[in-house]
C-alpha cells in the first residue's frame, strides 16, 4: 500500500515539473487549459500522441490535470481544489475507470500553516495522515506521519538559527530510532 502511496506522490510531483509555464504566467496571460503532445515514430509513422492536460482557474491554480502513458493512453486524473487563500485542500487522483483511487485533504491553520494532510484510499479509508507543528516563531517545528490506525510511521524534527533559517532536520522512525540527520549551514 506504501508503494501505491509513493507511485501517486511521485506521478503528482513529476507532472508538476512537467508544466510547461509558470504559475505567474498562466495567470497573465489568461491560459485556460494546456494541452501537451509528442510526436514519435511508430512502426515507421510519425504518430502524435497526448501527454498531458492541465485545467486552469483565473488564479492560475491546475484545477485538473489528466497525464498519459508513453503511447498516449489515459494513465491518471488528478482534480485540485484550493481555498480562499490559495492553498490546495484537496487532490483527488482518478483511475482509467475515472474511479477515485487516492484523496488528500489538507487543513490549514489559523496563520495559513499546513496543520494536517490526510491522505484516504478510493473508499474513504485513511491510509495516512501527517501532522505538522510550529514553534512560537512560527516555524515548522515538526511533521508526525501516522499510518491509518494511526501508528507512527515517521517523525522529522525541525531546528531553526535566530534568522529563522532551518540548521537542521532529524528523522525518526517509527519506533522512535534517529535513523538520519541533515544539516543546513549558511553563510551570510
Amino acid at each position: 500500500m506504501i508503494k501505491q502511496i509513493l507511485s501517486c506522490i511521485l506521478i503528482i510531483i513529476l507532472a508538476g515539473q512537467l508544466q510547461a509555464q509558470s504559475k505567474k504566467e498562466v495567470k497573465k496571460s489568461k491560459v485556460k487549459s494546456v494541452k501537451v503532445m509528442h510526436t514519435k515514430e511508430v512502426n515507421g509513422k510519425m504518430v502524435e500522441l497526448n501527454e498531458s492536460f492541465t485545467r486552469y482557474d483565473k488564479e492560475g491554480h491546475e484545477l485538473e490535470e489528466i497525464n498519459y502513458s508513453e503511447d498516449g493512453k489515459f494513465l491518471v486524473r488528478i482534480r485540485r481544489e484550493y481555498n480562499k487563500n490559495n492553498d490546495m485542500i484537496e487532490e483527488s487522483l482518478y483511475d482509467v475507470n475515472d474511479k477515485l483511487t487516492r484523496q488528500v485533504k489538507t487543513k490549514y491553520n489559523v496563520f495559513n500553516d499546513k496543520q494536517e494532510e490526510v491522505w484516504t484510499d478510493g473508499s474513504g479509508k485513511i491510509v495516512e495522515k501527517t501532522l505538522f507543528t510550529y514553534n512560537s516563531n512560527n516555524e515548522k517545528s515538526a511533521e508526525v506521519v501516522l499510518d491509518g490506525n494511526g501508528v507512527l510511521i515517521r517523525k522529522e524534527l525541525f531546528i531553526y538559527d535566530k534568522k529563522g533559517m532551518k540548521t537542521q532536520k532529524s528523522t525518526y522512525d517509527g519506533s522512535g530510532k534517529l535513523v538520519a540527520i541533515k544539516k543546513f549551514e549558511y553563510e551570510y
